[in-house]
């Protein structure tokens, strides 16, 4: 039972490790980056200068005149000018990973 057990747990390993090699020897479709323009997939493309120190912005949204965006987990609100508004959210309080926004109610 033990010779069956290692020779099934040989086999395994040598077609991990061929799919392996597999994968990193040919050339992937998913390391390819697709090429174009933002304006491909958007109808209107506007670059805002942010008149404020943001390293990483993410879950970048627009609502009226107003632009939201995370930055280290803290929610901002700034103006079309790119100037801050204000900081929505406290890091100290809550740690915002996703948010959203409700134009009916101007939440």
């Amino acid at each position: 039972m033990k010779k069956a057990f290692i020779c099934l747990l040989g086999i395994i390993l040598l077609a991990c490790g061929k799919q392996a090699y597999d994968l990193f020897i040919s050339p992937s479709a998913s390391r390819d980056y697709p090429k174009g323009n933002l304006s491909d997939i958007a109808d209107e493309v506007i670059a805002i200068p942010l008149r404020y120190d943001i390293k990483d912005a993410k879950c970048i949204r627009k609502e009226g005149n107003d632009l939201f965006l995370i930055n280290d987990e803290i929610l901002y609100r700034f103006n079309r000018n790119g100037e801050l508004i204000c900081r929505i959210t406290n890091p100290e309080e809550i740690h915002v990973a996703g948010y959203v926004i409700d134009p009916a109610n101007g939440n």
